[in-house]
C-alpha cells in the first residue's frame, strides 16, 4: 500500500451552524430561585440566633450587675418624698452610694413594670444591698414604721392634742375635722403606726377607720337583749365605761 493509502481518513468538520440538535453549555452549579429562598432563609435564621444570642448575653450581664453586692459599707436610711420621679430616686440613690448603676437601676424597673409602685416613706438599705434588693424594698412599699399609743381613759380631743403634739408627723388638722373627730368614740385606744411623711389628718382617719372596722366586727357578734340599738349607743356606752374606770375587772359590773 502506498504512503497515502495508509494514512487515517478523517471525517469533514459538520459546521456547527447548521446542526439542529446542538444546545449551548449551561453550567452545572447555577441557583434555582427555590434554592436561593433557601439559602437567604437559613442565613436569616443564623443571623436571628446570633442576635437572639448576643441579647441573652448582655441581659445575663446586666442582671448579674442587677443581684450582685451592692456598694453600701453600712445600713443606711433613705427617704422618698412625695412628687419624687423615678428619675429623682434614682439619681439620689446613687449619688448617696446605694446603687452603683442608675440605667440599670432604670432598666429593671421599667422592665419589671413597677416604676409607679415606688411608694413614699423613710427605707432601711441594709449593708451590701444589691440593687434588685434596693428595688424589691422600694417597689413592695417596705417603710420604716413608728409607733404612737393611744392609752385607754383618753378622750377623742385630748387624743387629736395627742397627735398634735407629735412632731414625726406632718401638716396641720383644720377646725372642721378637729370638730368631726373630737366626737366621743372616735379612736379606741391601740398602738398605731405611721411612715413618715405621713399627715396628721391621715393619721387620725387612719384611725378612726381603724376603729369603725372593730366596731363593725362586734357588732355582728353582739349578744341578744344589750341596753343599745345601734353602734352610736355602743360607742358611747363604751366611751362612759372607759371614763369611770381602768380597770378590766370593773368594766363589766359598770356596763
Amino acid at each position: 500500500m502506498s504512503r497515502f493509502s495508509r494514512e487515517k481518513k478523517t471525517e469533514p468538520l459538520q459546521s456547527v451552524g447548521k446542526d439542529k440538535n446542538f444546545r449551548p453549555y449551561a453550567p452545572t452549579n447555577s441557583f434555582t430561585k427555590r434554592q436561593v429562598f433557601g439559602l437567604a432563609s437559613m442565613i436569616a435564621i443564623w443571623v436571628a440566633t446570633f442576635l437572639f444570642a448576643l441579647m441573652l448575653l448582655a441581659y445575663c450581664v446586666l442582671k448579674y450587675q442587677h443581684v450582685r453586692a451592692g456598694p453600701l459599707e453600712i445600713s443606711r436610711t433613705f427617704n422618698v418624698e412625695s412628687g419624687m420621679a423615678l428619675s429623682h430616686i434614682t439619681q439620689s440613690l446613687h449619688k448617696e452610694g446605694i446603687i452603683e448603676d442608675i440605667g440599670i437601676f432604670q432598666f429593671f424597673v421599667r422592665l419589671y413594670g413597677k416604676e409607679k409602685n415606688l411608694q413614699i416613706g423613710e427605707y432601711q438599705f441594709p449593708a451590701r444591698a444589691s440593687m434588685n434588693t434596693v428595688y424589691k424594698i422600694l417597689s413592695q412599699g417596705k417603710v420604716i414604721l413608728y409607733p404612737i399609743t393611744i392609752v385607754e381613759g383618753l378622750s377623742s380631743v385630748m387624743i387629736i392634742e395627742q397627735v398634735i403634739k407629735d412632731s414625726r408627723l406632718v401638716g396641720d388638722i383644720d377646725a372642721d375635722s378637729k370638730t368631726y373627730f373630737g366626737r366621743e368614740g372616735k379612736f379606741m385606744p391601740e398602738t398605731y403606726f405611721f411612715h413618715k411623711e405621713m399627715t396628721k389628718l391621715e393619721f387620725l382617719r387612719k384611725m378612726h377607720s381603724d376603729q369603725t372596722a372593730l366596731i363593725d366586727r362586734l357588732w355582728e357578734k353582739r349578744t341578744a337583749g344589750l341596753p343599745f340599738q345601734s353602734k352610736q349607743e355602743a360607742i358611747i356606752l363604751a366611751s362612759i365605761v372607759e371614763k369611770e374606770t381602768g380597770k378590766a375587772s370593773e368594766k363589766p359590773h359598770i356596763a
